[in-house]
């Protein structure tokens, strides 16, 4: 089941796609808090040139798939097996620690939240069950959550049809600030009438419930689950039809004066029928506006991380990640704004696939001009 906006399910299934992504709960792409900036961290370096260089080689080989990282290493250090020695060795305990979080998750946090224990904190909340009515609505399943809000598959008995509900977090229901965050959203998607933008076909408000958006609940998967199957087949066809659709939805909404600021693939749905859908405005902003950095480890501009306004390049940078991640099967590398313009070290996982000679040139050279 593919949820609109929080959580993401197991790869390779299909089924209802909401009207948002969704972000899973163990996974490296954060929710709604400020994380680091485009990628995981790297190692703590002691200064000078030998901690520069070896913190360069960890994000160069954490950006590479798994069983490419020890030859790239051999390559890029062959006279130096000391530090060749120590960056394996980091990069294996990022590797162990990311399995042990998830272990935890799936061992006991799961476990947990499905008792009802811990609702209301680190995102366990209670969720209404089958057959609990939100105004006509008609809950069926919980599609996912996150810190924005839990979405609900429900039933529409007025219109026959399924829908995405998107409602507060319990903790959250007696927040002004979160209902204004939730209807802001809304009048934002309303705001673009666009082919690969998410539609919200009504929003309302209960004194049970709160605020609600009853969105499109499609059929398909998101970006994201098309990616854990690895990257898109070369040359590269598919690629170029879902950055298209991207790009496109981007335009309207820069030109209607919002950055996204939350481009990720977990908030791009594909349909069964070939569509694309950019979806998930919860932490939309206005073009220029200085606001908290919020967004999703991985694919949000260092820039941005750093203080700085959102604009229209906040989403380019996220599109280039993307793109990058579509066409690689992985992230680049992350950056710091503050040392280099560009990935440290370049992008070496895109320059091993364009050496293939089946990625097209503008490609790449977007991508580059993206990140």
């Amino acid at each position: 089941m593919i949820p609109p906006g929080e959580g993401e399910g197991p790869a390779g299934t299909e089924g209802p796609v909401g009207s948002e992504g969704r972000e899973g709960p163990a996974g490296r792409e954060g929710s709604g808090g400020m994380e680091g900036s485009g990628g995981r961290e790297g190692p703590a370096g002691g200064g000078g040139e030998q901690a520069s260089r070896k913190e360069r080689l960890f994000d160069q080989a954490l950006a590479l798939p798994p069983g490419e990282r020890a030859g790239f290493l051999e390559r890029a250090c062959p006279d130096d097996p000391a530090l060749r020695h120590e960056v394996r060795a980091l990069v294996e305990a990022d590797a162990a620690a990311a399995g042990f979080f998830a272990a935890l998750e799936q061992e006991w946090v799961s476990p947990l939240r499905s008792a009802g224990v811990g609702a209301g904190i680190g995102g366990g909340e209670r969720h209404l069950g089958p057959g609990s009515r939100v105004a006509r609505y008609e809950v069926i399943e919980v599609l996912g959550e996150g810190g924005m809000g839990v979405v609900y598959r429900a039933r529409d008995p007025r219109l026959e049809r399924d829908v995405a509900l998107k409602l507060l977090p319990a903790h959250a229901l007696g927040s002004p600030a979160a209902r204004d965050e939730l209807m802001a959203e809304a009048r934002r998607v309303a705001r673009l009438d666009h082919p690969h933008v998410g539609v919200i076909h009504e929003v309302g408000e209960t004194d049970d419930a709160g605020v609600y958006l009853a969105m499109a609940c499609h059929e398909g998967e998101t970006l994201a689950d098309r990616l854990r199957r690895g990257p898109l087949p070369l040359p590269a066809a598919e690629v170029l039809r879902v950055g298209r659709a991207l790009a496109s939805a981007l335009e309207a909404a820069h030109a209607a004066g919002i950055v996204h600021r939350d481009v990720k693939p977990s908030n791009v749905l594909l349909t069964r029928g070939g569509g694309v859908r950019l979806v998930d405005f919860g932490i939309a902003s206005a073009l220029g506006e200085a606001a908290a950095p919020r967004g999703s480890r991985g694919y949000t501009s260092p820039e941005l991380f750093a203080g700085e306004p959102a604009d229209a390049r906040t989403d380019l940078w996220a599109l280039g990640v993307l793109l990058h991640e579509m066409t690689t099967g992985v992230r680049p590398p992350p950056r710091d704004p503050a040392r280099t313009p560009a990935p440290a070290g370049g992008l070496p996982a895109l320059d091993a696939v364009e050496a293939g000679g089946a990625l097209p040139e503008g490609l790449a050279r977007v991508i580059r001009a993206c990140l």
